[in-house]
């Protein structure tokens, strides 16, 4: 006969308040408790990449450190972290579509550069490695590091010393900034 134990944690009045005015020992107290159970929740959601589902993670711990205050019952504080977990799973999907679609629409763009005159191609290359070269440095190297060598958030965020929000954010002023660029250089180019 197969037997399953189910933990429930009961936070006292005091714990629970120490949680929701985030006080850094009963956060720990409460992380330690349910980054199981979290970790094996985001794991069966993005299908096992356990790189994915530790980056969920972070996000889910960091926003219930932003949000604690606002738990309302100390008996609901795993269903309250699952709701979080659930809601950065989701962010991450929106994030990993519009990622897709960007990179598409560079790939369309480059393509459709590259195919209007099949005979200057060479002159095309040029422009686009052109347009690559009047951007700053930092984003010549996040453009090339996204998608050339196709790496993630996380390591580009890790090679650069920033947060992956920070990352995601100078990834977008990056691929403004050249399609702004090769726009340039085409204008004077025709």
């Amino acid at each position: 006969m197969n037997m399953i134990f189910i933990f429930i944690i009961i936070w006292t009045d005091n714990e629970f308040e120490k949680i929701r005015l985030r006080d850094p020992e009963a956060f720990e107290k409460m992380y330690n408790e349910y980054k199981l159970k979290l970790y094996n929740f985001i794991i069966l959601k993005v299908n096992g990449d356990a790189d994915v589902a530790e980056e969920i993670l972070s996000d889910t711990v960091y926003s219930a450190l932003i949000s604690a205050p606002s738990i309302k019952s100390k008996d609901k504080v795993l269903s309250w972290l699952f709701r979080i977990a659930n809601r950065r799973f989701c962010d991450y999907l929106r994030k990993k579509y519009r990622d897709k679609k960007i990179k598409q629409s560079l790939e369309k763009e480059r393509n459709d550069f590259v195919e209007e005159n099949e005979e200057n191609n060479d002159e095309k290359i040029v422009m686009m490695k052109s347009a690559m070269e009047n951007l700053k440095p930092v984003y010549k190297e996040l453009i090339k590091m996204k998608y050339i060598e196709d790496k993630s958030q996380r390591e580009i965020a890790e090679h650069f010393n920033k947060s992956r929000i920070s990352v995601e954010s100078m990834i977008f002023r990056a691929k403004e900034a050249l399609k702004k660029e090769i726009k340039k250089i085409y204008r004077e180019a025709v």
